[in-house]
């Protein structure tokens, strides 16, 4: 089957395929935007009129890996890099709208340091963001 369009996946499935020993719950699947609107560098929701920046997108289409999700579906996934990117763009955006994110920046910044050689000092980890 073919879509004619190029699909990434990102938030809170993209977040459990790269940390899945992390219980985190969704009852959503977010895709990202297509060129237009990446060139637009923003999209303008048509019910809740709630424009989302869209800086940092072009990003996720050229760094996502495609990732098997069964034996006939494999959908391309953000990395966890461009997810951390994302997620500090709509906090900084839409600070009151978007607390929920910080909890997600220091989950990617824990989970990263779990999975490799350190990469931040106590002082950001103990942040507690």
């Amino acid at each position: 089957m073919t879509l004619g369009a190029e699909l990434v996946i990102i938030g809170a499935i993209a977040y459990q395929v790269h940390f899945s020993a992390e219980s985190r719950h969704t009852g959503d699947i977010d895709f990202a935007a297509g060129p237009k609107l990446r060139e637009a560098k923003q999209v303008t929701w048509p019910i809740s009129q709630f424009t989302m920046s869209l800086v940092g997108f072009d990003h996720v289409f050229t760094t996502a890996q495609p990732v098997p999700f069964a034996p006939d579906l494999t959908l391309k996934v953000i990395s966890s890099t461009a997810l951390m990117l994302l997620k500090i763009v709509a906090f900084i955006d839409h600070q009151q709208r978007r607390v929920k994110d910080l909890d997600d920046i220091r989950g990617l910044l824990v989970q990263s340091e779990a999975d490799r050689e350190r990469l931040f000092s106590d002082v950001v980890i103990d942040a507690a963001l």
